[in-house]
């Protein structure tokens, strides 16, 4: 498009592009404030007080980082390999598509495998993609590929950070929590790209450092939710105990010591026990 109309149209032709589409989902989309009881209150600090959303906005703000990395540098890395300006822009057309494709799959699956754990897996699915399949991209087969499977995980945080939030937080003062994750994304937005440009090496291969910073910025945003999936394990089997009264008075009184060391035992189990969350 910018070799037949240039730059200038390009850019306007974009610009139509995503004002018609953002006007069309405006006036069709309805919030659910009034049936769910939101509680509106910008930047509630408070909510900085939960280790478990502390955690969640680690998850958003070091995946964004690896998204803006693979989504600016996948192109220039197609031609650093020696592929042309136009074999480069299909790779980018490409990753857009496994994110086209991918971030509906994702939202249907999530209903059945658990919002959170579907999350964690495409997470660390993406970091696995970059070890596996960018390092070793040195064809245009393969990078297509990567840009391609990569494309369909690389994106999960805006498919599931609502509802992993709500997960989190509850239905109740998710707009609230949700100010807080969008203003977390400003920073690692804004610099991502220029740290994967600082990475660059002057010699080939020259994307290599970059390629294992954006691996590892997803791997530890999976780790960071793999600690959100704990708590929430726990605290369904807590509400679980308390529902069948589990909690008996002459249970209650056991010495501190066993106490403590169950708990430490409970919150250790919910890193490793499968159950849908």
């Amino acid at each position: 498009m910018i070799e037949s109309l240039g730059l200038g149209w390009a850019f306007r032709i974009l610009a139509i592009c995503s004002c018609a589409v953002v006007c069309t989902a405006t006036l069709l989309i309805r919030d659910r404030n009034v049936a769910v009881g939101a509680i509106y209150n910008a930047f509630d600090l408070r909510l900085l007080r939960r280790p478990q959303f502390l955690l969640t906005l680690a998850w958003a703000s070091i995946s964004m980082v690896g998204y803006v990395n693979l989504l600016f540098s996948l192109p220039n890395y197609a031609v650093s390999i020696g592929l042309t300006a136009t074999q480069a822009s299909i790779v980018g057309a490409i990753l857009n598509l496994g994110q086209g494709i991918g971030r509906p799959l994702i939202g249907y699956f999530s209903d059945s495998l658990g919002r959170i754990n579907m999350c964690l897996f495409c997470t660390l699915g993406c970091g696995v993609l970059c070890f596996a399949l960018w390092i070793p991209a040195e064809s245009y087969a393969l990078l297509l590929v990567f840009a391609l499977l990569g494309g369909g995980v690389a994106g999960t945080l805006w498919t599931t950070v609502a509802p992993v939030t709500a997960e989190v937080v509850g239905l109740s003062i998710l707009p609230s929590a949700l100010s807080l994750v969008w203003v977390s994304l400003v920073l690692p937005s804004t610099f991502a790209e220029v740290i994967a440009l600082e990475l660059r090496r002057d010699h080939k291969p020259v994307y290599r450092d970059a390629q294992v910073f954006t691996g590892m910025m997803y791997v530890g945003a999976a780790m960071s939710l793999w600690f959100v999936r704990a708590w929430k394990v726990r605290d369904i089997e807590k509400e679980r105990v308390e529902k069948e009264g589990a909690a008996r008075e002459g249970l209650q009184r056991t010495r501190s010591v066993a106490r403590s060391v169950r708990s430490v035992a409970e919150a250790s189990r919910g890193l490793w026990v499968w159950t849908k969350v």
